[in-house]
């Protein structure tokens, strides 16, 4: 009922994505120098190139919030951020096995990201809610680990 809040929310969907970007991104940085150090630089590169699309994708909506209800808007910024965001989540998930943090957290980041995968395919729909709590995930072990 209120195109400005419609509009808002859409910046913070964007920033959301941005946000969590950026942060593994900073992570990469201060990983630097450990083994599979590059795995991380990996992810935060498909996640940055995923929160374009999203931007993009929720930029769209905000503008056209009648085509987005209608489900007349592109659908491919969405399919491109949820791949590459899931992509960008295993491949951190892996180098957290690799560089000898906990086992559990590369698992979970590998194994939540495909099993998020399947659940896009079959629902053919995620809420970018889920992928954050990955990120969530990995901020905390990054963090307890100093």
């Amino acid at each position: 009922g209120s195109p400005r809040a419609w509009s808002f929310s859409q910046v913070l969907f964007s920033i959301g994505s941005i946000v969590m970007a950026i942060g593994v991104g900073l992570a990469a940085i201060a990983l630097r120098g450990r083994s599979s150090a590059s795995l991380v630089y990996l992810g935060s590169a498909l996640l940055i190139l995923g929160s374009a699309a999203w931007t993009w994708h929720v930029y769209l909506r905000a503008s056209d919030p009648r085509g987005f209800v209608q489900g007349s808007l592109p659908a491919w910024h969405f399919i491109l951020y949820s791949l590459l965001t899931l992509a960008g989540l295993a491949s951190i998930g892996i180098a957290l096995v690799r560089m000898g943090l906990p086992a559990w957290s590369g698992w979970l980041m590998v194994g939540g990201s495909l099993v998020l995968l399947v659940l896009y395919a079959v629902f053919k729909d995620m809420p970018p809610l889920v992928y954050y709590l990955l990120g969530l995930v990995l901020g905390v072990v990054l963090f307890r680990a100093g």
